[in-house]
């Protein structure tokens, strides 16, 4: 963390080197008799550029090239690729919410409403549906108002996501940034009391 602060602009290759050499010195520590039952610390990260290294792209979170996300029903437009999608986004939120659910059906026209009006002002908002709904029928309906795409009806991805970020409850909004980073696990919360203050 010192080296970190003392130099920002350290060289995000010569970081890789310094953390192999404290892994390597690690494994010798655990040769010392003794040594063996005392857990290894967390892997060190030496300043944000190096964290980013380590973070799964935004892209990849979303199913990357092999995860279509289907369009809003009333645009007619074809699904597209989950890595094209997330390409060019300022924050993308992933909305788990499904049909049979109160309280997601009272949340759903704010976040439309929220939605369009940061749109609106040219920012690159995106939202994507990830719905826990159970069959085609309710799923389409439930979708059928929403200006965003949504994840395949029983996608993995949306499983995936899920116990990632250990979904317990719904409605729930994901906010992600651009580099797939997280912005807020409550962007429920986050929409209804500062909507105006995107990108956060």
């Amino acid at each position: 963390a010192r080296l970190a602060e003392a130099h920002p602009a350290f060289p995000a290759e010569a970081m890789r080197g310094v953390r192999d050499r404290l892994g390597a010195l690690r494994a010798a520590v655990a040769l010392v008799p003794g040594a063996g039952g005392t857990p290894p610390p967390p892997p060190l990260l030496l300043c944000h550029e190096e964290a980013k290294l380590h973070r799964t792209s935004l892209g990849a979170l979303l199913g990357g090239d092999a995860t279509m996300l289907l369009s809003a029903p009333y645009t007619g437009e074809p699904p597209a690729a989950a890595s094209a999608v997330a390409k060019g986004v300022g924050v993308i939120g992933i909305y788990f919410s499904a049909s049979w659910c109160p309280p997601c059906r009272r949340f759903t026209p704010q976040l439309v409403s929220a939605y369009t009006s940061i749109r609106a002002k040219g920012q690159p908002f995106e939202v994507v549906l990830a719905s826990m709904d159970r069959e085609e029928l309710n799923f389409d309906e439930y979708r059928s108002a929403m200006p965003w795409r949504a994840f395949a009806l029983g996608s993995p991805v949306v499983t995936a996501l899920a116990e990632r970020f250990k979904v317990s409850g719904i409605p729930k909004l994901v906010l992600l940034d651009a580099e797939g980073g997280l912005v807020s696990d409550d962007g429920v919360r986050l929409l209804r009391k500062h909507a105006r203050a995107y990108p956060w």
